[in-house]
């Protein structure tokens, strides 16, 4: 699976990710849920469960996380990267056009 790391994350950690791609999601997703418990405004948790959910196949619910994520942060670089990459894979393009717009108000 193709994922975007941003280097500045102190949550979304190559290990986590590496579990996940082994097979070990439920365990990735217990430590964004475990992270998000201690600060549910944290979007990099945020985007470490969305990127979860889509693995598992969970679109819609991926989207919804994701979004929460900008929802906190409309600038975050790597919310933005997913946002675009599955609007083109996903071909919700009023999704990305829409982040896009809240992002440049800022």
């Amino acid at each position: 699976f193709r994922v975007l790391i941003d280097k500045q994350c102190g949550i979304i950690e190559k290990t986590h990710l590496v579990r996940d791609s082994k097979g070990e999601r439920f365990a990735a997703g217990e430590r964004f849920r475990a992270a998000l418990e201690i600060n549910d405004k944290d979007e990099k948790a945020w985007t470490g469960l969305a990127i979860v959910h889509r693995h598992h196949g969970d679109f819609d619910l991926s989207w919804a996380v994701l979004e929460k994520s900008l929802d906190l942060k409309p600038g975050h670089e790597t919310g933005l990267q997913l946002a675009l990459a599955w609007s083109n894979e996903d071909g919700r393009w009023n999704r990305m056009i829409s982040r896009v717009q809240d992002f440049l108000k800022i």
